[in-house]
């Protein structure tokens, strides 16, 4: 999906987006010594009614920009435009008022709950912050959401520990929901469930995209979970996206060594093929981002790295429409291994 597709503007974009955090040393005058390079240069589109896609190993950097997207982090470069405003030095009112359409849903369905208030009072907060309707149109408002994400009005009076891990995650989305926004950023949120109870969480998502014309921003290490609910994705590694296109594009046909060897991890459901099939295995572990490499910054673990690929970082090549990655043999792909 992009402008074409939906004849309309960006919902989010980010443009040239850099986060750095200063590295300090001394116990008492401390002084810096060098900055961790957490996302560099980020950018993208995000259209209305998408699902995209942000995919990576851990510390890759997805949820330091998810933060700098819902303005949570301040970012040290870039621009982040929404709804097409520039919201990136927003601050006071404008900027409360902005947070309304913007909304989380959080990895950690019990530590991001409460644990001294009742779900009631968790879906209900967010309609307090933003003043939106009497006591009792929210407590109605509290009931709608309950039946909405698949709870009943008895679950009002319960603590998050007497829900279970698919009940908490339910509320999260409820609290979500709340304020009627226009993007959900989802950080992981499946990843602490069972299998069977992440397939209905990602139905409901679904379902709820259908039901309110929801955009997701999907945050995950998971790609089989990316591939059922996104209709783009973007790889990231070290802070940058090194590939980006359709859901079909990259599961089809990867550009990126580092998509490919991820794609090469996700167990096949027929059990022949997944004992004939031939997986990446990626040498040592992911360089540190206060002392990034030089060139491409996956040279140091990639299987078909040349000498210029630690001398220069490739710029996106277009493989086909829609489809980018940051590779100097990601046209075509195949001719890396003749």
């Amino acid at each position: 999906m992009n402008d074409s597709e939906t004849g309309s503007l960006p919902l989010l974009e980010l443009r040239d987006v850099t986060k750095q955090f200063p590295l300090s040393e001394g116990p008492i005058l401390r002084r810096q010594v060098g900055q961790v390079h957490a996302v560099n240069g980020v950018g993208f589109a995000l259209y209305p009614g998408e699902n995209f896609g942000l995919v990576g190993e851990s510390g890759c950097g997805k949820s330091t920009l998810a933060r700098i997207i819902l303005r949570l982090l301040p970012p040290t470069s870039g621009q982040i435009w929404f709804a097409g405003q520039n919201i990136t030095t927003l601050q006071g009112a404008n900027l409360r008022a902005m947070r309304r359409h913007l909304q989380l849903i959080f990895q950690d369905a019990h530590g991001s709950l409460n644990p001294r208030m009742r779900v009631g009072a968790i879906i209900e907060e967010p309609l307090k912050l933003f003043r939106m309707g009497a006591p009792s149109a929210r407590r109605k408002r509290v009931d709608e959401l309950l039946e909405i994400v698949g709870l009943s009005a008895i679950h009002r009076q319960r603590h998050p520990a007497d829900l279970s891990g698919g009940e908490r995650q339910r509320v999260g989305i409820a609290r979500a929901l709340a304020v009627n926004p226009k993007l959900i950023v989802c950080d992981e949120p499946v990843s602490s469930l069972d299998v069977s109870i992440q397939a209905q969480i990602i139905t409901l998502l679904k379902e709820l995209q259908g039901q309110f014309g929801l955009t997701y921003l999907f945050i995950s290490h998971d790609l089989s979970v990316v591939k059922h609910i996104c209709h783009r994705v973007a790889v990231m590694y070290l802070g940058r996206i090194v590939e980006l296109g359709t859901t079909e594009q990259i599961f089809a046909a990867p550009c990126h060594p580092y998509t490919e060897a991820l794609l090469s991890a996700i167990p096949l459901p027929d059990p022949q093929a997944e004992r004939q099939r031939q997986r990446i295995l990626l040498t040592g572990e992911p360089p540190d981002p206060a002392t990034l490499p030089s060139g491409c910054h996956f040279h140091p673990r990639c299987q078909i790295a040349r000498p210029r690929c630690s001398e220069a970082y490739p710029a996106s090549v277009a493989v086909e429409d829609g489809h980018h990655a940051h590779c100097f043999f990601a046209a075509p792909f195949p001719t890396m291994r003749e």
